[in-house]
């Protein structure tokens, strides 16, 4: 009698997943040449964001609403809050939405961020006076993120190609070793 395993890896995120389980080291590798290979977008998207709060009003204090929690004022730090991220965890889905999907990425986790960057509708006439602003001065959503992407596209597409491409061999190589 002979006893068989077998291991299916059917996409980036599990073959992240496997690698991160069976070579620490190398995955930690995979990240840090994935922060590499996204530096382009990272300098343009720090680049892009204002040292100073991009309108007079938000150097004071905003709470909306109910939700409790601060979201002006500007800082001046918020680019520092532009990072890369590598992720291997499983997609989850909660009340018909699916998060975690990517399995790379570059994020801006500023508590401001979504008000500057992607805010394009309002339904106040100070939300449309905030948007004319915002919209002349910096131009319309997405004001750095998507923008920061597409001038840096051509250097990062190729390169990005190429680590998946050393991921998914690597892990045919682990798996090949274990079994």
């Amino acid at each position: 009698m002979t006893v068989t395993a077998s291991i299916e890896v059917v996409g980036i995120k599990e073959a992240l997943a496997h690698i991160n389980k069976l070579d620490k080291t190398l995955r930690r590798q995979i990240t840090q040449d994935f922060k590499a290979l996204a530096a382009p977008v990272l300098m343009q998207a720090k680049e892009d964001v204002p040292g100073k709060a991009p309108m007079s009003g938000w150097n004071r204090s905003y709470t909306p609403g109910k939700s409790g929690g601060n979201i002006l004022p500007w800082e001046g730090t918020e680019a520092k809050k532009i990072t890369a991220f590598v992720s291997g965890k499983r997609p989850k889905s909660v009340g018909g939405r699916t998060r975690s999907l990517a399995a790379f990425g570059v994020k801006w986790m500023s508590k401001d961020a979504v008000m500057f960057d992607s805010t394009g509708q309002s339904h106040t006439k100070q939300g449309a006076q905030m948007l004319s602003v915002l919209n002349q001065r910096f131009g319309t959503p997405s004001r750095v993120m998507w923008r920061a992407y597409a001038q840096a596209a051509p250097q990062v597409q190729d390169k990005m190609l190429e680590l998946v491409q050393h991921i998914m061999r690597q892990t045919t190589r682990q798996i090949g070793t274990k079994a």
